[in-house]
Order: C-alpha cells, then structure tokens, then sequence
C-alpha cells in the first residue's frame, strides 16, 4: 500500500501540490479573518483602558473616544474650566486628569496633561519646567533633546516662537497610540496659544493643578474614580446639557456589536469561499483519479480488491489534506502577521498576529469535513467495473 501511494504522490506532485495549496490558502484566509477580530477587540479594549471614565463637552462620544484615546485628528469643542475644575478636588476622585491637544512634532501629536495622567501610564519623569516633555516609545526624540512643537494636529512648518521643548523622560511600550505621543505640562500647551497660566514657585508641583487657580478650557478629562459607586455617581452628576460623563466602555460595546455583525458577514463569505472550495476539490479529485483510472482497473483486474484500492486512495488523499494543514500552519501566521502590521498601520493601532488553538482546531475540523466528502467522489470512480475502463483505454 505504501510503495502504491508513493507512486501515485511521484506521478503526478504538481496536481497534488495545487490541491493541497488551494486547500491550505482557503484555510489561511479564514483563520486570519478570524484573528483579526479578535486582534482588533484586544488592541480597542488596551486603548481605553487607561480612561475609567471620559468627561468632555456636549457632542459624540464616539468623536471624544477617538479624538482624545484613539488619536485621530478631529476637531472636538473644549470643556470650560469652570465644569471640571471642581474634579481637581472632588471627594469621590482618586485623580483627575485634564487633555488638551492642538500642537504637534512630524506628526507626533504633543498632548497637554498632568503627572497623574503620566504616572497611571507609566511614567517615572518628574515635570519641573513647562517646556519639559515625555515622549512615547516609538517617538524618535531622546532624552535631553530639544525640539519646537507646530500649531496643527499634522505635521507642517508652522513652528510655536516660544522656547524649545528638552524630553525628560520616555513612556514604557503600551502599544497603543500613547507610544506616538508627546506629553508637555498642560500649563505649556495654554501658554502656545495665548492663554495665561500662572507657573507655581515650586518646579515639582509644575506637573500638577489646583481647582483654585486660574484654568482654561481642555478638549476632555480623564478621571479615575475612587470606587464603582464614585464612578457611577460622577456620571450621572456630570451628564447635563453642558457637559457628558461616560464610560469608554460604553463605546467599545456599541463598537464590538458592529464588529460582531461584520463577523457573521465574513463567517458567512469564509462558509460560502469553503463552498466553493469544496466543489473545487471534488472537481479536482474526480480529475486527478480519472487519470488513474486506468492503473485502477489494471490493479483490479490482477486481482487487487475494491476495498483495499479503496483503502489506499483514501490513505491518499489523506495525506494530501495533512499537506494542506501543514502548509495552513506554515502560510496563516505569515499571513496573519502582514495582515495584523498593515491594519495596525491604517488603525493606528498595535494588532497582535497570533492564531489561537481554537483556530487550529477549526482548521482541523474543516479538513477533516473535506475528507469525509471525498468518500463518495472516490467510491464514484471505483464503482466502474475494471474490463469497460479497460476497453475504453
């Protein structure tokens, strides 16, 4: 039976090789698919995670999410200082945290904040001048670097006449949008843009705000609650027709509910490609046995059993399809890991490429369905008696 199927494996390694390459490439595309998915809700769910809860002007929160956490350039209204400041001091918060965005560096955006913010992501650097700045992992500055931050959200020549900004410090890798960003004192971002911003006497309190001191609008806080009641409470305190509180979260779901149904889309056309694969294989299988038909016949006819002919092609195919997997385990992850770099470019987002044992057990399942549906094409082309096939030569 082995020297049989090495035969047939030696005679014809091209329309094997094609077989177990169409089967492997379908494979591939719906594990990727699949992963993707997964991928995206991960990389979404790290994003927001350092916000507990949102607080900004009256508007989209789907806009604030993106604008403020995801860091796309939309222009968002700013929250009057006289809503938030009380935050800076509020029993039920633990710290709050004011953004304000407008300024950039070749395209880095320089995000006004506070050292709460910095040190929940992180950060280790103290502020002590406003012209000061910690950047994220992929910025390519290095400490004690100066540089002139640019009026816009995109890169351009139109530099800030102020002082130049040195980097004190680097973020650890998040692999969010935060690892792009630059953090300055939010007191300097102001000060940019013509906006009075008393500099405490104290260098290590530059990094920090009092709600009685002299503040401006910002584009949205963010606030870590003291606890799941605080959260809730300042929530509902903060939601009227002059500001909204949310969380995040809230987001993602709605997010998440658009992926889940883009999900069954793709479930459906990966379902309807397999399809067709699978009448691809029993069209080809039927092809690549008719060609050895004849040594079928030749086999039975020298007194060689159905069965055991039977036995041997399905060994054969068999093996094909193990091919397949292995080309599957082989090609999916190289696949997934393009896939993931080149979404991730466009998401502005770290996408992660690998393939869960859930994956691989689908894989298995699918090819273990695309055997079970060659029995019949097979049996097909043994049923002709062995002296027509002959007499057909």
């Amino acid at each position: 039976m082995r020297r049989l199927i090495k035969a047939w494996l030696l005679s014809h390694p091209v329309q094997g090789l094609l077989f177990s390459l169409l089967i492997a490439g379908a494979l591939s595309i719906g594990l990727v698919l699949q992963a993707q998915e997964t991928a995206i809700r991960e990389a979404s769910a790290r994003i927001v995670d350092p916000a507990s809860l949102l607080i900004g002007a009256p508007g989209s929160k789907n806009d604030l999410v993106l604008g403020t956490l995801f860091h796309e350039p939309l222009t968002l209204p700013l929250l009057d200082s006289a809503l938030w400041a009380p935050l800076l001091a509020h029993e039920r918060v633990d710290w709050a945290a004011p953004l304000a965005f407008g300024d950039n560096w070749q395209g880095h955006l320089i995000i006004g904040t506070t050292a709460p913010f910095i040190q929940h992501l992180g950060g280790t650097a103290q502020f002590t001048s406003p012209y000061q700045a910690i950047v994220g992992s992929n910025v390519a500055l290095e400490i004690g670097q100066q540089f002139a931050s640019q009026h816009g959200m995109v890169a351009h020549e139109d530099n800030h006449s102020h002082a130049p900004i040195s980097v004190i410090g680097r973020l650890p890798i998040t692999n969010t949008p935060w690892d792009n960003a630059i953090l300055v004192p939010i007191r300097q971002v102001w000060g940019s843009h013509g906006l009075a911003s008393a500099i405490p006497k104290d260098p290590q309190q530059v990094g920090y705000l009092s709600a009685n001191e002299h503040l401006h609008g910002v584009t949205a806080v963010v606030v870590q609650p003291a606890s799941l009641a605080s959260a809730y409470g300042l929530r509902s305190q903060f939601n009227n027709a002059q500001v909204q509180a949310f969380f995040p979260a809230e987001v993602l779901v709605r997010l998440y509910s658009t992926l889940g149904d883009v999900r069954a889309l793709m479930n459906v056309v990966w379902a309807f490609s397999m399809l067709l694969v699978m009448i691809a294989l029993l069209y080809g299988l039927q092809s690549l046995l008719s060609n050895l038909r004849y040594q079928f016949a030749v086999l039975t006819a020298l007194g060689m059993r159905q069965l055991r002919l039977w036995v041997s092609l399905q060994c054969y195919v068999l093996l094909l399809l193990v091919t397949a997997l292995l080309l599957t385990a082989l090609i999916s992850p190289l696949m997934a890991s393009w896939v993931a770099g080149w979404l991730g470019q466009r998401l502005s987002m770290a996408l992660t490429s690998g393939l869960s044992w859930q994956s691989v057990q689908l894989a298995a399942t699918v090819a273990a369905s695309l055997w079970l549906c060659t029995l019949p094409a097979i049996w097909w082309v043994l049923r002709r008696p062995a002296w027509i096939v002959l007499q057909t030569r």
